[in-house]
């Protein structure tokens, strides 16, 4: 679906003017936005029941967002770019609703990385960095 869940979802999980796939490694695949999308958000659904997208920044250059979806909802999605406050750097972990797939905005919803959420930012920051030039198309 597309970043803020406006569009119908289509066989890749996400709409054709909002994203493009750049790169797909097993269950990780890097996103791009296309060039008329003002602001990059990650999308709040897919079609897939088991992925992780990783939704690269405006230039397309560097992972701003890794969104992790079961069942095609969006469970969570990490923030690698952004601090919000003191007590919430970068990178921080937005929980997601596990209905609608939106973020939450209830008080604990916005965190600090799990161990377990530490690994998946590692293994997207392993598989980006291995396979940057396919990814950056260079």
């Amino acid at each position: 679906m597309g970043g803020r869940g406006k569009s119908k979802p289509t066989a890749t999980g996400f709409t054709w003017y909002d994203y493009h796939a750049v790169y797909k490694y097993r269950d990780i695949h890097f996103l791009a936005v296309n060039d008329d999308i003002k602001a990059v958000s990650p999308p709040v659904m897919s079609q897939t029941s088991t992925v992780t997208y990783v939704t690269l920044d405006k230039d397309g250059k560097t992972p701003k967002h890794i969104s992790v979806y079961k069942n095609r909802i969006k469970v969570y999605d990490v923030d690698l770019t952004q601090s919000h406050s003191k007590e919430v750097g970068a990178p921080h972990v937005h929980e997601c609703d596990p209905k609608t797939g939106y973020r939450l905005k209830t008080k604990g919803s916005i965190h600090n990385p799990t161990k377990e959420q530490y690994k998946k930012i590692s293994s997207v920051q392993r598989v980006f960095n291995k396979h940057r030039k396919e990814i950056l198309g260079i």
